[in-house]
């Protein structure tokens, strides 16, 4: 019997191990969506106001292949270190051989991994929408301005909202996400109305 010898990537230790599994298996992992004004785990509609724990720096974007309406493959990678390919590079390029020759398989996908803070839950913001990924952008832009300023505040708590953008189309409904608090504060921040109260002058 000959042996033949193959080379694997082993990760040098158990963190880097746990890391590298978490994102082999983060697609079994519940998708909170926002559709028509509202947030969705599956079928269940998710309250205004839910808190999660976000993770900036693991922040994915990319492209998914949709088929029979489930996604089928990837080319996601963390933001700060991937580019997403062209769509000319993926294939798929003759529309008679689409599903539905209106829809393109492979759509844009940005994806923001969340803690349930009262579950422990690991779950994950996916959009492929414009008013999605800014409401991404907009929690990765605080956190970066922390760590910018030498921040030890840690990952940012945020409040699930919605409101109305002016689009061309109209009022068009969009999710935002507050920051409530930081992992590492013990006391949660005072929201708009609060900090402004002692500056109004009525």
């Amino acid at each position: 019997m000959s042996i033949v010898e193959t080379k694997t990537s082993v990760p040098a230790n158990l963190d880097e191990e746990a890391k590298k599994m978490m994102q082999e298996t983060a697609s079994a992992n519940p998708r909170l969506i926002y559709k028509k004004g509202k947030f969705f785990i599956e079928d269940a509609d998710i309250e205004f106001g839910q808190k999660y724990m976000a993770y900036p720096r693991e922040w994915l974007r990319g492209w998914l292949k949709w088929k029979d309406g489930r996604p089928v493959e990837e080319r996601l990678g963390r933001a700060s270190e991937y580019d997403p390919p062209p769509r000319e590079e993926l294939g798929d390029l003759d529309k008679t051989k689409w599903d539905d020759q209106d829809q393109d398989p492979w759509q844009m996908q940005n994806i923001l991994p969340l803690t349930d803070l009262q579950t422990d839950e690991l779950i994950l913001f996916c959009s492929g929408s414009w008013g999605g990924l800014k409401a991404i952008k907009k929690i990765v832009n605080a956190y970066y301005r922390e760590i910018g300023r030498g921040s030890k505040r840690g990952n940012p708590i945020i409040s699930l909202g919605t409101y109305e953008r002016q689009t061309e189309y109209g009022l068009t409904p969009t999710p935002k996400f507050d920051i409530v608090s930081w992992e590492n504060m013990e006391t949660p921040l005072p929201s708009t109305k609060e900090a402004m109260k002692d500056e109004l002058p009525f």
